[in-house]
């Protein structure tokens, strides 16, 4: 079916003017740069233990992997906190993102931005889980010492940010730890 000019122009037009960008608050953007910074400080100390020291053996691979899967999804999270937080909006980003992912079978950042009311959700409860996992294997909660949680997302980030921070010096210990153990001479037998 070949569509008029005409109308082909018509829809051009309202797909333009659905959605006027808007630019964010300049609190917001001084927000992202202090937190990216804080992000890859922490995520740069996991990746520099994570290459310097063996992970060779499980449970530390594991917990290697709830680390690295934590770092993405904070990092993902951070640029889609500037969120509406009504659950309504929430569910028609979730709608709108199912519909982009089955008519197109992909999805880049634009889409995870456009889609900001769900997708936050998504990569914050995502290193929550992970955060979670971590707390239970280590018997500590690593939650009690980052304050409790709170409704809004910039909020629920940061203390994202602070257990992962948290779980990160963890690791560290952990292996050091370990990397001790090893280097110890073993007893003689008799």
């Amino acid at each position: 079916m070949v569509v008029p000019k005409n109308q082909l122009l018509e829809q051009t037009k309202k797909m333009g003017s659905s959605k006027k960008k808007q630019l964010p608050t300049p609190e917001h953007v001084e927000w992202l740069v202090q937190q990216r910074s804080l992000h890859q400080r922490v995520s740069s100390k996991l990746y520099g233990m994570l290459v310097t020291h063996k992970v060779a053996a499980e449970p530390l691979q594991s917990y290697a992997r709830a680390l690295v899967g934590t770092s993405f999804s904070l990092w993902r999270s951070m640029f889609l906190s500037d969120k509406n937080e009504h659950a309504e909006s929430a569910l028609e980003s979730s709608k709108a993102f199912l519909a982009e992912v089955l008519q197109n079978n992909a999805i880049t950042f634009t889409q995870d931005r456009q889609e900001r009311d769900w997708t936050f959700d998504y990569y914050a409860n995502n290193a929550s889980f992970r955060l979670d996992y971590l707390s239970q294997a280590w018997e500590t909660d690593l939650f009690s010492a980052v304050g409790p949680w709170r409704p809004e997302p910039k909020d629920q980030w940061e203390r994202l940010m602070g257990a992962f921070q948290l779980a990160t010096e963890h690791f560290d210990i952990m292996i050091r730890k370990l990397k001790a153990k090893s280097h110890q001479p073993k007893p003689k037998k008799a």
